[in-house]
């Protein structure tokens, strides 16, 4: 079983530098191997004869700073840090956060599998079965639904979502690659790349069926040699341009879902930005019309 928290409380940010060795607090990063924090002391004035980047006093089991701005000490912490403002606000946000993501992915996975999803009181993800046990089908990718549902029955492996808005190291999602001995993984997805008005060849469900087949299935993007950096695409006339290089075995896979679902086929792994700055990616239509479409995923 995989513990999102860990010492003092704080959520473990395991992409870093291992699980368990980097914690994220409202604040800033605490690296617990030095006991020092990854950026300066907010309320760096309070406490002017010592480093900015000391944790806790130098003291951990003493002290705790829960939000990343100052220590608390004592029994009376618990009670000072329960009624931390700032710590409130951050689970409110978290919660909101969590909840608006939850509800945009329930809406695009069950339109591109097909089936009826929700969460259920442990937050794990479940698909409604008939009386026979098998799921009960209304359309969808026929691909994405046996990869979705070979993830949700396998017991043996848990999966984590990560809820984030405008986190400037995530775009769209995240996940790092599944080790084969693993029994458990994880994914960071970004409410904020995303919008009611995307197209759904690259919504938040692709997006997460791109990180899930990193974590779940361990397949790997390509390697930057193998695919082109391409300069800002001429907009007035795009279907002039051509692209060519390595899609990624995920994105090989996260295409049979789209072609199933009668939707433009990604043709490179990379893309560009648009005169705004949009990050923009390629995509072939069943006519052979290029279009560039917004687009995020790591």
């Amino acid at each position: 079983m995989y513990y999102r928290f860990g010492y003092q409380g704080s959520e473990k940010d395991n992409e870093i530098t291992g699980e368990g060795n980097t914690y994220t607090t409202f604040f800033r990063e605490l690296d617990v191997r030095t006991c020092r924090w990854w950026g300066i002391d907010p309320k760096t004035s309070a406490t002017p004869w010592e480093s900015p980047y000391v944790s806790m006093g130098d003291n951990p089991v003493w002290y705790k700073d829960i939000v990343g701005d100052r220590i608390w000490s004592g029994k009376a912490s618990a009670e000072k840090e329960s009624d931390s403002k700032e710590e409130k606000e951050r689970k409110d946000k978290n919660n909101q956060i969590a909840n608006e993501g939850e509800k945009s992915l329930l809406k695009s996975l069950s339109e591109k599998t097909g089936l009826n999803l929700h969460f259920n009181d442990k937050g794990l993800l479940e698909y409604d079965q008939n009386s026979n046990g098998s799921p009960l089908i209304n359309g969808g990718s026929e691909a994405a639904r046996n990869d979705l549902i070979s993830g949700i029955d396998d017991k043996s492996f848990d999966f984590t979502i990560n809820w984030v808005s405008n986190d400037m190291n995530v775009n769209g999602g995240k996940a790092p690659l599944r080790d084969k001995s693993a029994n458990s993984g994880w994914m960071k997805l970004d409410i904020s790349d995303f919008s009611p008005s995307d197209n759904k060849t690259f919504d938040i469900g692709m997006a997460f069926f791109h990180e899930f087949n990193h974590g779940y299935f361990g397949i790997d993007d390509p390697a930057k040699s193998e695919y082109t950096v391409y300069g800002p695409p001429d907009m007035n006339n795009p279907a002039t341009i051509i692209h060519q290089g390595n899609v990624g075995e995920v994105e090989m896979r996260v295409n049979i879902y789209r072609s199933q679902l009668g939707l433009p086929i990604r043709i490179s792994y990379n893309g560009t930005r648009d005169e705004k700055g949009n990050s923009i990616m390629p995509f072939k239509n069943n006519k052979g019309n290029i279009l560039w479409l917004k687009g995020f995923v790591d």
